[in-house]
């Protein structure tokens, strides 16, 4: 398994708007009609490749010059089997290849989807506490985890992996 950039706004779009994968993503009121990918070079789009082929993708922004924000994509097929290597990836990447500018990586996840809590805990990241009623999932504003881990605390847990 490896993360490559994907420079085709159509895969990612058709990881994005998998009919599973819209689900759990989209606030109430995205319309699938309407919804393009952004694409400048401030965003980065990293596909999971796997023997099985595309097995989804991390997207990763920058919140400022020293903190990334990662989302998760990884295709409900492919979860059970490459979800665990692909946390252990991205977390590797952050750690190794990012810029040592970038020293903090952040995640927040509706408490709608305590499955990816609990995969972001197992790779490493810390509860950072909770962004209260700041997103619109069936109606209801609804609070996220906010998850982060730092460059020194990557490198750590990577060495405890090992």
């Amino acid at each position: 398994m490896n993360l490559e950039p994907i420079k085709d706004m159509e895969v990612v779009k058709s990881i994005l708007t998998d009919s599973e994968m819209w689900a759990r993503i989209k606030e109430d009121d995205n319309e699938l009609e309407a919804f393009e990918v952004p694409d400048n070079d401030e965003l980065l789009w990293l596909g999971i490749y796997t023997d099985d082929g595309l097995a989804g993708m991390f997207f990763i922004h920058n919140l400022n010059l020293s903190t990334i924000q990662l989302h998760a994509h990884i295709l409900e097929p492919y979860r059970e089997k490459y979800a665990k290597e692909a946390g252990k990836l991205v977390i590797t990447y952050f750690a190794h290849v990012m810029s040592d500018r970038i020293n903090k990586l952040i995640a927040e996840i509706p408490v709608c989807y305590p499955d990816v809590y609990h995969f972001s805990l197992k790779n490493g990241l810390k509860d950072e506490g909770i962004n209260r009623a700041s997103i619109l999932k069936d109606g209801e504003f609804m609070d996220q985890h906010r998850l982060g881990i730092t460059k020194q605390e990557a490198i750590e847990w990577l060495q405890q992996q090992s």
